[in-house]
């Protein structure tokens, strides 16, 4: 009778099991928070870099900013290894999914999608941007993962 007991009752979380939410990392999750403010500060400026790419007008921009930031560091700082490959990576899919607009245009699905593609980038970035502040390692949600 004890058994039908503890059936009834099922817990959707282990007691000394963190909760998982999509930014934390895939690996050990009591490793948030133990990283340099130095890593924090560079992988904050990885996820930020591209943003700048809406001022400064040069092709690829978005691209190459984050790998600038992950070339220069990914040897030295684990965490700008893993986040700059995670910019790099939602800029990618971010431009492939611009392409695939660019030509919806002329649909008038692409007068939609656009402009929600532009925001769904700024309000990724930010949000990325301050997981890494806290010494999380993000994961950007419907990205390719090509580096």
């Amino acid at each position: 009778m004890s058994e039908i007991a503890i059936m009834s009752n099922p817990t959707p979380f282990e007691p000394n099991k963190p909760y998982r939410t999509p930014s934390t990392p895939e690996g050990d999750v009591s490793m948030a928070g133990t990283y340099s403010e130095e890593e924090k500060n560079w992988s904050l400026i990885a996820h930020l870099s591209p943003l700048a790419g809406y001022v400064v007008p040069v092709p690829f921009f978005n691209i190459i900013a984050p790998a600038i930031v992950w070339f220069l560091k990914k040897d030295t700082l684990p965490m700008v290894d893993n986040q700059g490959k995670e910019a790099i990576n939602f800029q990618i899919t971010l431009f492939l999914a611009f392409i695939v607009c660019v030509p919806l245009v002329f649909v008038f699905i692409g007068i939609v999608l656009l402009p929600l593609l532009v925001v769904y980038g700024i309000v990724m970035s930010v949000l990325a941007a301050k997981a890494s502040q806290e010494g999380r390692l993000y994961r950007y949600p419907y990205t390719l993962r090509l580096i």
